[in-house]
């Protein structure tokens, strides 16, 4: 049988980036790995367990960007634990926020690297849960996100009631806006809509819809403020 002639130069001649671009994902996958090992270990991860937090959400396609957790404690008590749990050259007093006015829960995200040395990473510019194509590309410092129940004080004004004309009726939405809502709302969260008959006069409709608004921010200890009279 006939030898089949050997390709001139052998077969690593032909360079492939993407071999190299695969290699760095795979180094930068093992530092992220190495760090949440660390913590996993960790004493933190031990006191966080007696206090009964439950794991919400751990590397579900986000090449473990992201671990969020939920405490049933106050704020206060879980902000003064997690910063005795910090680095001493990390350590500062989280401070927890409402992002949506139908979820009782305040956020406070803090770094991986606040609890444990991480190596090869850059810092965390982005509070936000990354996109999977982004994570080991912008290779940033992994994220914590700790969640307890808070209540939420806001003002009447922060409510907004539009209308208009839709198949000769009167469809009618109640959003919310407000500096702390999660970017995903772009400022304008829905709250309440329904459709009414056209000659309805529009204080019936807002007083329709203000009252499921009401009731559905009271079960996720919402308090409106009244706005003062003038």
């Amino acid at each position: 049988m006939k030898r089949q002639t050997a390709i001139k130069g052998g077969w690593c001649t032909w360079p492939e980036r993407k071999y190299m671009r695969d290699f760095y994902n795979l180094a930068r996958m093992g530092a992220r790995c190495d760090a949440w090992r660390a913590f996993l270990d960790s004493k933190t991860v031990a006191i966080l367990r007696r206090m009964k937090g439950a794991v919400l959400w751990f590397n579900r396609y986000e090449a473990f960007d992201k671990m969020i957790c939920e405490f049933d404690c106050s704020a206060d008590r879980l902000a003064a634990v997690l910063s005795k749990l910090m680095l001493p050259d990390r350590r500062h007093r989280p401070v927890f926020y409402r992002n949506d006015i139908y979820d009782a829960r305040a956020w406070a995200n803090i770094p991986l690297d606040c609890f444990v040395p991480v190596k090869d990473m850059r810092p965390r510019t982005q509070l936000d849960q990354m996109w999977q194509r982004d994570v080991l590309p912008a290779n940033e410092v992994p994220l914590l996100s700790f969640g307890v129940k808070v209540p939420w004080t806001v003002s009447r004004d922060c409510f907004t009631l539009r209308h208009r004309i839709k198949r000769g009726k009167r469809f009618a939405v109640v959003t919310f806006s407000h500096k702390q809502l999660d970017p995903r709302f772009k400022n304008r969260r829905w709250c309440a809509d329904g459709t009414f008959p056209r000659d309805m006069e529009l204080g019936a409709v807002r007083a329709a819809l203000w009252e499921k608004v009401e009731r559905r921010c009271k079960q996720y200890l919402v308090t409106v403020k009244e706005l003062p009279k003038t």
